[in-house]
């Protein structure tokens, strides 16, 4: 299980686009702008977005799903400084979102 931030509940589609999909952070990595951010735990996924939002609180996510990535949907790997920190290559045959659901919605 994973948990990833989300701006739609219902999860959506556009919920599970890399960086490079959405032509953001053109100077980054360009391995890194194809994956998608997860974390291990709700709570270092709650802690993250609670620094993000605080940073930035114009920021589209507003909730976190959690949902399962087999070892068919693409490669995990720790990222960061942050261990409970992920980044996910999925596949291209994988519907992302598939077995993702709202498991908080952030009140901010």
């Amino acid at each position: 299980m994973v948990f990833r931030f989300v701006a739609n509940d219902p999860v959506e589609s556009g919920d599970f686009l890399s960086h490079h999909e959405l032509g953001l952070a053109l100077q980054s990595n360009p391995c890194r702008r194809c994956s998608l951010s997860v974390y291990g735990t709700l709570a270092s996924a709650r802690a993250r977005l609670r620094l993000l939002r605080d940073r930035n609180p114009d920021r589209a996510e507003r909730h976190i799903a959690r949902g399962e990535v087999a070892a068919g949907d693409g490669k995990l790997s720790q990222a960061g400084r942050d261990s409970e920190h992920y980044e996910w290559w999925a596949f291209d045959e994988v519907v992302r979102h598939r077995s993702f659901q709202v498991v908080e919605r952030l009140g901010f």
